[in-house]
């Protein structure tokens, strides 16, 4: 129902509903109920950061996106699969970004470079299905990279992104404004 009211854009009962169903998936981890699993209880505190950082609430979008990385972390480290890195990188990203748009922007580099990590293994099994989220971390590096007076690294960064989409506009933007053009 949570994500039935998101795309309506009702956020106010999305966050209701994302709210309940994590009540319900940590009363069954505490019963051993079979319903609980890790990748279940992380996805539902990634997709509520989003909302919150959708509102920009971000002062509760963070927790829920570290309360994620936190459950993911050692699901992914016991089922290493596409299914989990998938799972795994999408909070890091989410939270790479949060920190990036709030000038946090070591926190940033932190959580994005693990992120393009797992990315970068998405996107090597299957560009077509991973290159948005790939160009999405690497976008995100380059800007807390130059905000941090990094900009050779900035540069990089910025170029590997528009390898991966060479017709976005706003890439080449981004790099024309990194080298001062």
């Amino acid at each position: 129902l949570a994500e039935n009211y998101f795309f309506l854009q009702e956020y106010g009962a999305c966050e209701t509903y994302f709210i309940k169903a994590l009540q319900v998936m940590e009363k069954a981890n505490e019963r051993n109920i079979e319903i609980y699993n890790e990748f279940h209880h992380g996805e539902l505190y990634n997709n509520l950061g989003y909302l919150y950082y959708i509102c920009k609430d971000y002062e509760k979008g963070e927790p829920a996106f570290l309360k994620s990385i936190e459950v993911l972390s050692p699901y992914v480290k016991s089922n290493y699969s596409l299914y989990a890195l998938n799972a795994y990188f999408r909070p890091l990203i989410n939270i790479a970004v949060l920190y990036n748009d709030t000038a946090k922007y070591d926190q940033a580099l932190k959580y994005g470079y693990e992120g393009l990590e797992h990315s970068q293994k998405l996107y090597n099994y299957s560009a077509e299905m991973f290159y948005a989220e790939y160009v999405l971390i690497l976008k995100t590096l380059a800007l807390a990279e130059n905000s941090l007076g990094n900009a050779d690294k900035a540069i990089e960064l910025i170029e590997r992104a528009i390898v991966a989409e060479p017709a976005n506009a706003e890439l080449k933007e981004i790099k024309a404004k990194f080298i001062g053009e």
